[in-house]
């Protein structure tokens, strides 16, 4: 009988042995399998640092060429204010007032480096000469640029200077 248990011990002893050996062969797959999903969270984290790079590169890049299409304010009592002259094909022209609102102003004002924004109408700030280059122009507010948003057609308009659009940026 005490043959018998010794047998079954020495058994026992083997299983265990061998459920170690299996044990130590997972642990070392399952600390195998992390340093593989760290290194692959290093790798999206990675990409997405590369990917969100990118998008500021190429807002700033976006940016600079909207400031490349020159608006400006003139006739106000300072930098901030006056009748909206964008340039287009080699000359400066002002942009009518039919359909000018707050947001089309917002958008000239945000072009400019402004936050704040008022828009005003029938040549507030003196009247131009030359080309009107934009009417009824109709911004959602989101654009980057007065070019952007709905109009009539560049040189496309029926207004006179007395309906030059003007702004006053804060």
């Amino acid at each position: 009988m005490v043959s018998k248990i010794q047998d079954e011990v020495e058994s026992l002893s083997e299983d265990i042995s061998n459920q170690e050996t299996s044990m130590t062969r997972i642990s070392a797959e399952v600390t195998s399998i992390r340093a593989s999903i760290a290194s692959l969270q290093n790798t999206l984290n990675l990409t997405i640092d590369v990917n969100n790079a990118q998008r500021e590169t190429l807002s700033r890049i976006n940016n600079q060429l909207i400031s490349l299409v020159p608006v400006r304010l003139v006739g106000g009592s300072s930098q901030n204010e006056g009748r909206v002259e964008v340039w287009y094909s080699g000359t400066w022209g002002t942009v009518c007032d039919d359909s000018w609102d707050i947001i089309d102003a917002r958008v000239v004002c945000r072009m400019l480096g402004y936050s704040g924004y008022t828009a005003f109408g029938s040549a507030h700030f003196g009247q131009g000469s030359g080309t009107i280059w934009l009417d009824d122009v109709g911004c959602s507010g989101s654009e980057n640029s007065i070019f952007s948003c709905r109009h009539s057609g560049m040189g496309t308009h029926n207004c006179g200077h007395g309906e030059d659009a003007s702004v006053r940026c804060t």
